[in-house]
């Protein structure tokens, strides 16, 4: 059975629209903070003080179901201490079954210091994403209910962040991605049918603990995220690096899912570093199908400029 199709056609035909989470939820969340708050500023320089970051990232959710998620991500963060001002940007497709989205963003956020290296980063990102609906891939019981044919919107869109943070001890954030909402209808002469981009609202933080004469560090963490119509999902990690040289990390979430993720990391011959990640969580859910594993891939090259 094609659930990830079967579920799309049921909401499709029985509801008006379809609320839910939306955005992908990263197994290596630490290296994709930008994308879901402009304000946040990455792991590279609040531990290493590296300010330039070039990021890729491959997700592959519930491995061996047909249509499965797909999502990739490209991203470039800039942060310049001395201006107090961070910029960057990103790219993200995303497949499930018949339903896909493009999207492109640029963000900026400006940087309050207060006493001891305290830092409040405020942040916006504006973009603009494309959502499409294969027809040709829909199938119906009953013919004639939706017309066969692509659709697709291009639609703005718009997110806002805190992060408050200090070198080498925490950080904390709150955001709201998907801040205007969005209402996709499309139409034929027999039926409309509605897709709702709705807001969601990220949450949560981090602290940097040292060891080993401050070479490694372990990092606990949690983040919090919330959709209209969807349950509360609260997500804690614990990971440990190594010198600049490896990290291990486990999670879970209130989700039962479990997550593990561990990489390498190697330097050149002007000090930049290559991260080399892998992640993969499973369900334990209790209920319904079994989705099988999710397997990401994360590659990072970070420097000082």
């Amino acid at each position: 059975m094609r659930i990830i199709k079967l579920f799309i056609i049921l909401s499709l035909l029985t509801i008006n629209g379809i609320k839910a989470q939306q955005l992908p939820n990263f197994i290596q969340s630490r290296n994709l903070q930008s994308i879901l708050n402009p304000a946040s500023v990455t792991d590279n320089y609040l531990w290493r003080d590296q300010n330039v970051e070039v990021m890729a990232a491959y997700r592959y959710q519930w491995v061996g179901l047909d249509d499965a998620p797909k999502t990739a991500v490209a991203s470039f963060n800039f942060h310049n201490p001395s201006k107090r001002i961070s910029w960057g940007g990103h790219l993200m497709n995303d497949q499930t079954g018949p339903t896909s989205f493009t999207s492109a963003y640029g963000r900026f956020a400006y940087h309050l210091e207060f006493d001891d290296e305290l830092t409040l980063s405020l942040g916006a990102a504006a973009g603009a994403a494309q959502y499409r609906v294969a027809g040709e891939k829909l199938v119906f019981n009953e013919t004639g209910d939706i017309t066969k044919q692509n659709s697709g919107r291009i639609y703005p869109d718009f997110s806002a962040g805190a992060f408050l943070y200090k070198p080498r001890s925490f950080y904390v954030g709150i955001s709201m991605p998907q801040t205007l909402g969005l209402n996709l209808e499309f139409r034929n002469t027999l039926r409309q049918y509605d897709i709702k981009r709705v807001q969601h609202y990220f949450g949560g933080g981090g602290a940097f603990i040292k060891v080993n004469g401050d070479r490694d560090y372990i990092e606990p963490s949690m983040w919090v995220r919330y959709a209209p119509n969807a349950p509360l999902n609260a997500d804690l990690n614990l990971k440990y690096e190594y010198n600049d040289t490896w990290w291990v990390a486990l999670g879970g979430s209130t989700s039962r899912a479990l997550h593990f993720d561990t990489g390498l990391m190697w330097e050149d011959s002007r000090s930049n570093l290559f991260h080399f990640g892998y992640g993969m969580s499973y369900n334990f859910q209790q209920y319904g199908p079994t989705f099988g594993f999710t397997h990401e891939l994360n590659l990072v090259y970070s420097w000082k400029y």
